[in-house]
């Protein structure tokens, strides 16, 4: 979350005078003796007075996008499915939580999570599910600011020698 805050400074400036005040002095210097006239001048001058207003407007962090790219495939003969995906854009996303259901369309439940530097470290296989016949991914991108964009899109990941 971002704050910003405004400041408005407000002077207001007041001057009585006195009807009766008739006389002017001719000079105010520190070294003027005060006479009933520099002392009449000098109460009717009132103090500046400054007042200020602060507003506090709160701007949000949206969530990150829907990641995009998403695509499982089989791995080796471990049995494991490799998940990939594109990064998203925005600057600010730290780590993608993986999920993966048994069927499709199904509940899916957390499996891991990688961070950014984790998927620019291994773009070709940033995420290895193993052991699993067959699994139903979702990737989801998570911010500085611990928002949760949307979850991708379902793609399905199959081991060797299983299909989805």
């Amino acid at each position: 979350m971002f704050t910003a805050a405004i400041v408005v400074t407000v002077v207001l400036v007041s001057a009585c005078s006195s009807a009766d005040d008739t006389s002017t002095p001719t000079s105010l210097s520190p070294t003027t003796a005060a006479t009933p006239t520099t002392a009449k001048i000098a109460t009717t001058i009132t103090a500046l007075t400054t007042t200020t207003a602060t507003a506090t407007t709160t701007v949000v962090d949206p969530p990150p996008g829907e990641v995009t790219g998403v695509k499982a495939r089989t791995g080796g003969g471990s049995g494991e499915v490799v998940i990939t995906w594109s990064q998203n854009p925005e600057p600010d996303v730290v780590s993608y939580m993986i999920s993966r259901a048994t069927t499709a369309g199904g509940a899916s439940r957390q499996i891991g999570t990688m961070t950014r530097a984790q998927v620019n470290d291994f773009p070709v296989a940033p995420y290895v599910d193993v052991p699993v016949r067959v699994g139903y991914y979702r990737i989801r991108a998570v911010d500085a600011g611990g928002n949760q964009g949307p979850q991708s899109v379902e793609v399905c990941g199959a081991s060797p020698g299983n299909r989805c």
